[in-house]
């Protein structure tokens, strides 16, 4: 990582993505500890409630992997086309549909955590 340590909207440029994907990842560790010490005493009503904001970042995860998707294909035009090299042609292109495919399981995984939010949420409100 190069540039300072620091986030913020006032900063801009490529390492600031790097920067503020790493913040991304020390609040998810922070949120991460605190789910394994306080989930056992989850009400139903907050479980429906952790779940609907998993969904949320699940969206938001899955945008991000959109975004770097994106550009690695733009990368991979403009280098690999430069290059001309069979092999990292191949190498690349594998790559690029590894990161389409788990992005679709982004998708499927919010999907899923999605509808078992609205399951619960029909006990919560006695409509089972």
């Amino acid at each position: 990582m190069t540039g300072p340590e620091a986030s913020g909207p006032d900063l801009v440029g490529p390492d600031t993505v790097e920067l503020a994907l790493v913040a991304l990842l020390r609040q998810a560790e922070a949120a991460w500890k605190v789910v394994q010490r306080d989930a056992d005493g989850l009400s139903l009503e907050g479980v429906g409630d952790a779940l609907e904001t998993t969904t949320y970042v699940l969206d938001l995860v899955w945008s991000v992997v959109g975004a770097v998707d994106a550009r690695a294909e733009k990368v991979r035009e403009r280098e690999m086309n430069e290059r001309r090299e069979g092999s990292a042609l191949e190498v690349m292109d594998e790559a690029l549909v590894h990161l389409s495919y788990g992005r679709e399981g982004l998708m499927v995984a919010r999907h899923l955590v999605g509808m078992a939010r609205g399951e619960v949420l029909r006990v919560v409100r006695g409509e089972v």
